[in-house]
């Protein structure tokens, strides 16, 4: 039995991209009550979907809008 390994090298991240992601990151794990701090599941609604956080109880949920969050895309569409 032969073992397939992938050789090739992850391209390097720039450290302005990784330094966004990070303050993104930063950003959600602030809004994110402490006993929700490690979620099991995440739910990223958009383009109509979003009914479905209705079904999850308000007190069990955060909400975060994309335009609150630090590098993330502006929505464009309507």
């Amino acid at each position: 039995m032969a073992a397939v390994t992938d050789q090739t090298k992850a391209p390097e991240i720039p450290s302005d991209v990784l330094s966004r992601a990070k303050e993104a990151a930063q950003f959600i794990q602030s809004k994110v009550p402490a006993p929700f701090s490690k979620p099991r599941i995440a739910i990223v609604c958009g383009s109509g979907l979003g009914g479905i956080a209705d079904l999850i109880s308000e007190n069990e949920r955060t909400v975060i809008n994309y335009s609150d969050i630090p590098h993330f895309p502006q929505i464009t569409g309507r």
